[in-house]
């Protein structure tokens, strides 16, 4: 199996199904309707390519480092997936913890927090900085033996999960599946997260798994009448560079008077924004046929 094949392929599938969300679904609650739909798919765009660039150097280097750091060696295909959707997922949820709690990893991770409304395009908006310690927190996987195309396979179908648990119509039957919202990030815990309030979007951290959240007390339960997402001053559109940076400024130039709402204006449209995600996919599979990633 081709790691590639879900790198590049859940990315395609996702534009038609983002239009699709947007036109069947009334945005009565997105201030800023098409403009964030458009910010979100284009700040998708730009991180899915550095991703691509970022993932293909990490996973050279965990190649080559492998042989030297593995103290087990698990020849089962089985147990590699296992152990990576198992201690890949909670080591994801320490990293995500992290970033809401240490202010030089939260500067990139408030991006994906920007959006008013949490729809399928609002899962697409991240920070290309973010990926970094995503690579980092799955190395430590590497003394188990676990090959680095296992991790990149299975963090790729933990990733698009994540992306689709911020749509929360598709996924809602999942909820009806007795004791699974136990165990399972189900969209209404994942909404909670991307609260307006702090005491919402300081809980719920799990990825693939809620019972992280259980375990070690920062799970919260839905709140149906919860209806105010994104960062409190933080705006949600305006020009990509000021929103990407919008948290770095205030940390580096603490001196300076905070950046205000009203300084971004609403910018963004579907049409660029599709195009930038698009491209993105286009130079993602041109970098994945000259890297060659290895097959699992």
């Amino acid at each position: 199996m081709d790691p590639r094949t879900l790198q590049l392929f859940a990315p395609a599938v996702i534009i038609p199904l983002v239009l699709y969300d947007r036109a069947v679904r009334h945005r009565t609650l997105q201030p800023r309707g098409p403009e964030e739909t458009g910010v979100n798919l284009m700040l998708g765009g730009i991180t899915l390519l550095s991703d691509g660039i970022i993932v293909g150097a990490f996973l050279l280097f965990y190649d080559a480092l492998a042989p030297h750091v593995a103290l087990f060696r698990i020849d089962s295909l089985a147990v590699q997936v296992a152990i990576c959707f198992v201690l890949g997922d909670f080591l994801s949820y320490v990293h995500h913890r992290l970033m809401h709690r240490w202010p030089v990893l939260w500067a990139s991770h408030i991006v994906h927090h920007q959006s008013r409304t949490i729809d399928l395009s609002a899962g697409l908006r991240n920070h290309p900085l973010v990926m970094i310690g995503t690579c980092l927190a799955w190395g430590l996987l590497l003394p188990l033996g676990v090959r680095p195309a296992v991790m990149l396979l299975v963090a790729g179908i933990i990733g698009t999960y994540t992306v689709f648990v911020h749509q929360g119509d598709w996924l809602a039957p999942l909820g009806r599946v007795p004791g699974l919202a136990f165990v399972l990030n189900l969209p209404q815990h994942h909404r909670l997260h991307h609260s307006a309030d702090e005491a919402y979007y300081n809980s719920n951290y799990g990825l693939l798994f809620i019972v992280w959240d259980r375990m070690f007390g920062t799970y919260h339960a839905p709140d149906p009448e919860m209806r105010r997402f994104g960062v409190e001053g933080v705006p949600s559109t305006g020009r990509v560079r000021t929103l990407l940076w919008w948290e770095w400024s205030r940390l580096l130039r603490p001196d300076r008077a905070p950046p205000r709402e009203d300084d971004a204006p609403a910018e963004g449209r579907i049409g660029p924004g599709l195009m930038v995600y698009a491209g993105a996919i286009v130079l993602l599979a041109l970098m994945s046929l000259l890297l060659g990633f290895p097959r699992v």
